[in-house]
């Protein structure tokens, strides 16, 4: 299987490997070392907090006041929420879940590694995780993975009787 990393962003630039599992989208966090959702995600990973929070400032006018990866948010440096891949590709809605409870959470923060957002698609879409494909897309797929496999199994019988 290709897979198109055509719209995929600069994965370096948010400390991800490249695009190479999921469509358009960064692989895993480049070291075990950084902060981030540890799946495929165009999110950017972090280095995890190495001062005392104490040493910055709490409040804020700009994101540029706040320390790395916090951003400014009504007057405070607060930690930014996740969000779900390429936005469940416009045909769905983000969900935040954690991951001990199974139970949903209105949002998740970044540092959160207990909690992921995840696609809820709507109906006639589904997907590997983004709802990015129509029922029809899926079952075309499908059958062209089925035929595929066929021939393989045809051509080695063949070969081997």
């Amino acid at each position: 299987n290709n897979v198109n990393c055509s719209l995929s962003p600069n994965c370096s630039a948010l400390n991800r490997k490249d695009c190479s599992t999921t469509t358009n989208t960064c692989g895993a966090c480049k070291s075990t070392n950084l902060v981030g959702d540890s799946f495929d995600s165009n999110s950017p990973c972090y280095l995890p907090d190495t001062f005392p929070l104490s040493t910055f400032s709490l409040s804020c006018s700009s994101t540029a006041e706040c320390k790395v990866p916090r951003v400014c948010v009504d007057q405070s440096c607060v930690m930014p929420g996740k969000n779900c891949t390429n936005h469940c590709s416009g045909h769905g809605t983000c969900m935040f879940i954690n991951m001990n409870t199974g139970l949903l959470v209105p949002e998740c923060q970044m540092n959160d590694e207990q909690c992921v957002a995840k696609c809820n698609c709507d109906e006639g879409f589904m997907g590997s995780q983004f709802c990015e494909l129509s029922e029809d897309d899926l079952v075309l797929k499908q059958t062209m993975r089925r035929q595929v496999l066929d021939n393989v199994e045809y051509m080695m019988s063949q070969e081997y009787p």
